[in-house]
């Protein structure tokens, strides 16, 4: 079956293949696809991480002059209980 999905070749140990096949194996699925979903999954950690330095970075601009309460805070949307 063609596809139009960019491609990549990796190279991997061959305990890695062994364990690799025997997943996908276990899961039904093509080795391809089991990598793919491992890729996936490692770029969403690293997203998360990166993400996660931006926040804590936020943070420790954040002073005590800058906070705003509740209530101030929706009264600005003119919006009432």
């Amino acid at each position: 079956m063609a596809t139009n999905k960019p491609r990549i070749n990796i190279t991997v140990e061959p305990d890695m293949m062994h364990l690799l096949e025997e997943l996908a194996q276990q899961k039904q699925q093509p080795v391809a696809d089991l990598c793919r979903d491992f890729l996936k999954s490692g770029l969403a950690l690293i997203e998360d991480q990166v993400l996660s330095q931006i926040a804590d970075a936020r943070d420790s601009e954040i002073t005590p002059d800058k906070l705003v309460d509740h209530d101030t805070f929706w009264q600005q949307f003119d919006v009432q209980d």
